[in-house]
């Protein structure tokens, strides 16, 4: 079921940030997304890969620590999958915006 998971994944356009090396390179491309998930939210968020709210302590925490059970962070290069997802722009780094 994991591999089907990630393979729709793939061809949606969205990848699952698993390590803290999938975390940087994505970081690292500054027209990449993330795609964030929390259980306490109710929508997934959408971030530049720039942006200030996307933090590697974060991610270590709810990914590695945690083992994802209060949310994921996915990465794309679409906004647009990432919207039809329903996620929501971040009000800060506004991903939207040219």
């Amino acid at each position: 079921m994991e591999e089907l998971t990630r393979e729709l994944e793939r061809v949606m356009s969205l990848e699952e940030v698993t390590t803290i090396d999938q975390f940087r390179d994505a970081r690292a491309a500054p027209k990449r997304f993330f795609v964030i998930t929390d259980t306490a939210k109710p929508a997934p968020s959408t971030h530049r890969a720039t942006c200030q709210h996307v933090r590697e302590e974060w991610v270590t925490t709810k990914v590695l620590v945690n083992g994802r059970r209060n949310g994921r962070y996915f990465t794309t290069d679409n906004y647009a999958m990432a919207e039809a997802r329903g996620a929501r722009a971040c009000p800060t780094c506004r991903p939207v915006a040219p």
